[in-house]
């Protein structure tokens, strides 16, 4: 089946339908209850790398400073 929303991946996963790829974030909670469980744990997992662009030469919106501090702030606690 294909499912366009990882939350209706994970939902199909839980109900039995089939497997699925799925990053640990989503089904963290499921996970460590037990209702799903890992078919495969990768000795490295893969990476998830995410890039703020902004335009060169312009002044930062304000809105990106403020979620570029709260990235920063937040990263400290994903490695």
């Amino acid at each position: 089946m294909v499912i366009p929303d990882l939350r209706g991946a994970l939902a199909a996963v839980r109900s039995s339908a089939g497997i699925s790829v799925l990053p640990t974030y989503l089904c963290a909670e499921e996970l460590t209850d037990g209702t799903i469980v890992p078919l495969v744990e990768p000795e490295i997992p893969p990476l998830n790398t995410f890039y703020l662009a902004t335009r060169r030469g312009s002044p930062p919106h304000p809105d990106l400073t403020v979620l570029h501090g709260h990235l920063l702030m937040k990263a400290q606690l994903w490695i």
